[in-house]
């Protein structure tokens, strides 16, 4: 098992939306949200801190559908996924 820590920012598009459950779930990761910021107003962007774990081939496919839907994502290791 792989596991890789990333910061991710969700647009406001996706607040209603169970985006980190659906894409992460659909992998077959499972994930730890170490830390989180979504405002109390709508008008902004939210960002999650978040531990996954997995096959590396199941994060990357993570990481590529969560780039799909224009999520920003910052990784501090080395580690190419």
């Amino acid at each position: 098992m792989a596991t890789l820590r990333i910061r991710l920012q969700v647009p406001k598009k996706y607040r209603d939306q169970p985006l980190m459950g659906d894409v992460l779930a659909s992998c077959q990761l499972q994930f730890n949200i170490l830390a989180a910021h979504l405002g109390p107003n709508r008008e902004e962007d939210g960002w999650f801190d978040v531990m996954l774990t997995g096959t590396s081939e199941d994060i990357t496919a993570a990481l590529a559908v969560l780039r799909d839907r224009d999520i920003e994502l910052w990784s501090d290791t080395e580690d190419e996924f």
